[in-house]
């Protein structure tokens, strides 16, 4: 009955792959501003993606066809009960505090509840299994389906499925929609895929959201509750969720409040109001008069966000005020309500963007360079540990700005550091980053923190080498960006996660065994370190695109679709001229284009002017990425059971998430090692399996 009416094999496995992809990127950023703290965590929804993904493509044979397409006819329905649960029952990252956290030796500036700390380890497996769940509904059926075309052909409909949603993607970030018009579209995703008998099911989709939107109604307020305050409005900035809360209890005066995923993030205040009640802001100010310093005439503020500090520069005789700020609903609150109206000034300019970017490729010099209050409670991407201000935060850019300064001009830094070795590793990277002759100092403010670091007059040319000095924690820097991390480490959360992972492949080994006696173990594990190997060329291409143009959702989103475009490029060379004949030169060149960055680095290219620095930027990082897919596209092409290579080429997917983990001791060059030996392995096993594998005719 279902066979009659369902669409076109090719319409509905392009729908699998459009609905697989964009429904994976909104769940990550949904989840993030539900679940406590897991803006920092985002690529683990990432990861239950691509095992439950995995997992149906492995274990599809042992689902029979009309049970396949009721498994997948109850994914809407699923989701729905799944949202609404996981807004219910609101679980929390394991080990925070009520006042921040250290998780796996990594300093977090965020809290959880006591209350909401409690089962959290149940929670936390109950939203994960969940996700693994979806995407194993899913990717059981997209199996069924891709079994019906020859191997790249079904690829090749999966990846522009792909295509077509992060292109989606990209418009409802831009757009700043709502969770609603995500999921809407994810429904249409559905309708297109399944039988008539489906659509008809799938149209319960939006009563279960709205059902599960409603119910969560109470908890829209925040995650971390303020008391005597009201909601105002909430935005889905490209980022994360943004709301805007009234505060009017307590003994201060009432002032206006913004929650990033649920959590206190910055405050709107009126210039008065700050030098009552927060006088960090008024600081740099009474510290160039005691100085007998003149006021900035020029001031740049890197994290403006609702524009406290550009109002208090203004207020203090600034005459130039350029303020750049990452998130675009953060900034438009600041427009729309901050009692001072800073952004409305002539004098000010802004800059809606990536601080580190603006750094670079300004030719302006400022006065005073204030560093404000940038932590983020998120995460660059799911594919890597960068924070939105990680590259911001490096001994690299603590001397570009240095060199943006006036004579005698200074930069300051101001946090709720939490942690006193931090405001040490800052210092010190200050010291190294600065001409010698620099003044360094600390201020204390209650639990706040404020660095000032002020030029000397007369600067020398030569600089030390940030290796240098007695400092005993190593400074953060454009290949070891990790300024919240005491040392090079791995924590247990870390290592766990690898033996979690390696448990899952082998169970997927020990599952599909006996059902699939033509799939060759050397070559199932060539696709599995093929599919490791990629995901860590996408990382490495995320990072270095982040540090040559900027940490920015809109030049990540791009990256992906560039990986994509160069991956559908790839499997039609391999499907049309490139023979099992290249595979020798095509890998040859691959392990060479791969290890090519531990020789050129990427934050060389940053000298070059920006269409040259794009240019090389994408020759040096799509290079490897194309090649690493003709290579797949030629020994994919014409397997048998090819879905079953491709379930392992998932969860080999798995396993390059939580090896991008090691980056966190070795660096991110380091990684192009670990890819080109990655692909060595996947040349020789790849040579020991073609010599008798059974391919499909």
């Amino acid at each position: 009955m279902f066979r009659q009416t369902a669409p076109r094999p090719g319409v509905a496995l392009f729908a699998l792959g459009f609905l697989t992809l964009f429904l994976q990127l909104a769940l990550i950023r949904f989840l993030a501003g539900i679940i406590w703290n897991l803006g920092y965590f985002p690529n683990l929804v990432l990861l239950a993606g691509f095992i439950g993904h995995g997992f149906g493509f492995l274990l599809h044979r042992k689902i029979g066809d009309h049970a396949s397409l009721w498994l997948y006819l109850s994914v809407p329905a699923a989701l729905a009960l799944f949202l609404f649960l996981v807004t219910w029952l609101r679980p929390s990252m394991p080990g925070f505090s009520d006042f921040g956290g250290i998780v796996a030796g990594e300093l977090f500036f965020t809290a959880t509840n006591s209350g909401e700390r409690e089962g959290g380890l149940w929670k936390f497996g109950f939203w994960f299994a969940g996700v693994v769940s979806l995407f194993f509904g899913i990717g059981q059926r997209m199996a069924k389906v891709f079994r019906q075309f020859r191997p790249l052909t079904a690829y090749s409909l999966d990846i522009g499925g792909a295509l077509c949603g992060i292109a989606a993607f990209i418009a409802v970030s831009y757009s700043q929609l709502p969770p609603s018009a995500w999921f809407a579209i994810a429904a249409a995703a559905f309708w297109a895929s399944a039988p008539s008998v489906a659509k008809r099911l799938a149209a319960l989709l939006p009563a279960f959201a709205l059902v599960a939107l409603i119910m969560a109604r109470p908890v829209e307020v925040g995650l971390l509750p303020v008391d005597g305050s009201v909601q105002v409005e909430t935005r889905w900035s490209p980022y994360q969720k943004v709301q805007l809360l009234e505060v009017t209890g307590g003994r201060d005066e009432p002032f206006r409040l913004v929650h990033v995923n649920g959590i206190s993030h910055q405050e709107l205040r009126s210039t008065e109001n700050m030098r009552r009640f927060a006088g960090w802001y008024a600081l740099p100010y009474r510290e160039r008069q005691r100085e007998s310093l003149p006021p900035p005439r020029s001031v740049l503020v890197l994290g403006a966000g609702v524009g406290n500090d550009v109002a208090m520069a203004l207020a203090s005789g600034a005459q130039r005020v350029t303020a750049v700020e990452i998130d675009p609903a953060i900034h438009t609150l600041g427009v729309d309500h901050h009692p001072d109206r800073p952004y409305a000034d002539p004098r000010v300019t802004s800059v809606i963007g990536d601080g580190r970017r603006f750094l670079f490729d300004t030719g302006e010099s400022y006065d005073l360079i204030v560093f404000a209050l940038v932590d983020s409670l998120v995460k660059a991407s799911s594919m890597s540990q960068l924070r939105l201000e990680n590259y911001l935060l490096t001994v690299e850019a603590f001397k570009r700005a240095a060199e943006r300064l006036s004579p005698r001009g200074q930069i300051v830094l101001y946090n709720y550091f939490r942690q006193p070795w931090l405001v040490d590793k800052l210092m010190h990277m200050l010291r190294v980053a600065l001409p010698p002759g620099a003044e360094i100092r600390s201020v204390e403010i209650g639990a706040l923190g404020v660095l000032i670091a002020q030029s000397p007059p007369d600067p020398p040319q030569e600089r030390p080498d940030y290796r240098s000095g007695e400092a005993s924690l190593e400074p953060a820097t454009d290949d070891w960006p990790f300024v919240y991390l005491q040392k090079r480490s791995l924590g247990t959360l870390y290592l766990t996660s690898m033996v979690v992972v390696i448990g899952f492949a082998a169970l997927a080994l020990a599952a599909y065994r006996s059902d699939a006696p033509a799939v060759r173990p050397p070559l199932a594990t060539a696709f599995l370190l093929m599919g490791c190997a990629f995901l860590l060329l996408e990382t490495k291409s995320v990072i270095q695109f982040s540090l040559l143009f900027g940490t920015t959702w809109l030049n990540t989103s791009l990256v992906f679709f560039g990986i994509l475009a160069s991956v559908l490029a790839a499997a039609q060379v391999a499907d049309r001229f490139a023979g099992p004949r290249w595979l020798p030169v095509c890998a040859a060149l691959l392990v060479a284009s791969s290890a090519l960055p531990l020789f050129l680095s990427p934050g060389g290219l940053l000298g070059f002017d920006m269409a040259m620095r794009l240019l090389l930027a994408c020759l040096l990082m799509f290079t490897p990425v194309f090649l690493a897919n003709l290579v797949f596209g030629i020994l994919f092409r014409d397997r048998e059971d090819a879905e079953l290579y491709f379930g392992w080429n998932l969860l080999g997917g798995v396993l390059g998430g939580v090896l991008e983990y090691v980056s966190m001791v070795t660096g991110y060059q380091a990684l192009s090692a670990l890819v080109a030996v990655l692909y060595v392995a996947v040349a020789a096993l790849a040579w020991v399996a073609l010599r008798g594998a059974p391919s499909r005719a």
